[in-house]
């Protein structure tokens, strides 16, 4: 069979074409998980205590593929939607501090984000409405402490320094220990003290090395 050179142009045409989408399904599928854009943004000042950390990345999110670690450490709920992600503060943020959230995700072992940014010093909202009668605000305020030591029963106790290590909350039951100096007999010390608030058994334990 016999082709003429108008037919072996327009194979060759196609053939190149072809080699050119699946490069780009290749290019595509093998682009690095990003994240494209934050609220608040980074290193941003006069952010409010009760802000909801906004993240936005190139590709869907699933809750277990990411690690989520803030420091100093404050309890959160997360929220995702498609590419969005939503860190939600569940108590207020000191004021005039700088927090840094750091990002992992399990699926894409070299890819690492933070963001850092830093509290207002004044303007804290009420946690409860204005109208609330005493009888109401008092109900608030129980149902809070009941929320609050169910989600961290060491309330009163952190967070707990010492020369070496810090221990906070990150999450309701787990707790966050920063490392200042990491060895075998630190890490002990740690645990030890949990277990000796009896916590040892009902709470998470995460580790992190800090200067």
């Amino acid at each position: 069979m016999k082709f003429s050179i108008n037919n072996r142009l327009k194979i060759l045409l196609i053939l190149s074409l072809v080699a050119g989408l699946l490069l780009s399904l290749k290019l595509l599928v093998n682009v690095p998980f990003q994240i494209i854009a934050s609220d608040p943004k980074n290193n941003q000042d006069q952010v409010d205590t009760q802000r909801t950390v906004k993240l936005i990345s190139n590709k869907k999110l699933t809750l277990n593929e990411l690690i989520i670690i803030p420091s100093p450490g404050f309890i959160f709920e997360t929220k995702i939607i498609g590419k969005s992600l939503e860190i939600i503060p569940q108590q207020l943020l000191e004021p005039e501090t700088t927090y840094k959230i750091e990002l992992k995700n399990k699926k894409y072992p070299k890819f690492y984000f933070i963001l850092s940014f830093k509290t207002s010093v004044s303007g804290i909202p009420s946690p409860i409405p204005t109208y609330f009668t005493d009888e109401q605000t008092k109900k608030f305020y129980e149902e809070l402490d009941k929320k609050t030591y169910e989600a961290m029963p060491l309330f009163d106790y952190v967070p707990y320094k010492t020369n070496d290590f810090i221990i906070d909350y990150i999450r309701p039951l787990v707790l966050q220990i920063r490392l200042k100096k990491d060895t075998s007999a630190v890490r002990q010390e740690a645990l030890d003290w949990i277990k000796s608030k009896g916590a040892d058994k009902t709470h998470q334990v995460e580790w992190k090395a800090v200067e």
